[in-house]
C-alpha cells in the first residue's frame, strides 16, 4: 500500500515539475520576444532576423524551463529535461495549427524540434554536472 502511494507521489511530482518547467520556459520565451520586439521596433535590427530570434528564444526557453524543472524534481534528470523540451515543442506545434495559415508542419518545424530538444538536453547535462560537483 505504501509503495503505491509513494509511486503516485513520484508521478505527481514528476508531472508537476515538468509543468512548472514548461511554464517557466514559455514565460522566458515571452520575455525574450518582448525584448527583441522592442529592439526591432526601434530599428536597431531588421525584422528579417526573426527566424534566428525564434530559434534562439526557443533554445533559451527550453534550457531555462528544463533547469527549473530539474531543480524542482531531483530524480531522473534527463527524463525530466527531455520531457520539458519535447512537450514545449508539442505545445508550439499544436499552437501553430491555430495560426493564420493553419499549417501544422512548416519549414521551421524540424528546426524548432531540434532546438527545443537540444535545450532540454543541455539543461539536463548542466544539472548532472552541477550535482557531480556538489558531491565531490
Amino acid at each position: 500500500m505504501r509503495k503505491l502511494e509513494d509511486k503516485k507521489n513520484l508521478t505527481h511530482g514528476f508531472a508537476f515539475s515538468v509543468g512548472i518547467g514548461i511554464a517557466v520556459g514559455f514565460l522566458s520565451i515571452l520575455v525574450i520576444f518582448a525584448i527583441f520586439a522592442a529592439i526591432i521596433a526601434s530599428g536597431k535590427i531588421s525584422d528579417s532576423m526573426m527566424l534566428y530570434i525564434t530559434v534562439s528564444a526557443s533554445l533559451a526557453g527550453s534550457l531555462i524551463g528544463s533547469i527549473a524543472a530539474v531543480k524542482r524534481f531531483k530524480g531522473k534528470i534527463m527524463t525530466v529535461s527531455l520531457s520539458v523540451g519535447a512537450l514545449m515543442f508539442l505545445i508550439t506545434l499544436i499552437g501553430s495549427a491555430f495560426s493564420e495559415n493553419g499549417a501544422l508542419i512548416g519549414r521551421m518545424t524540424p528546426i524548432l524540434f531540434l532546438t527545443f530538444i537540444l535545450g532540454g538536453i543541455i539543461g539536463g547535462f548542466l544539472n548532472v554536472k552541477r550535482k557531480k560537483h556538489k558531491h565531490a
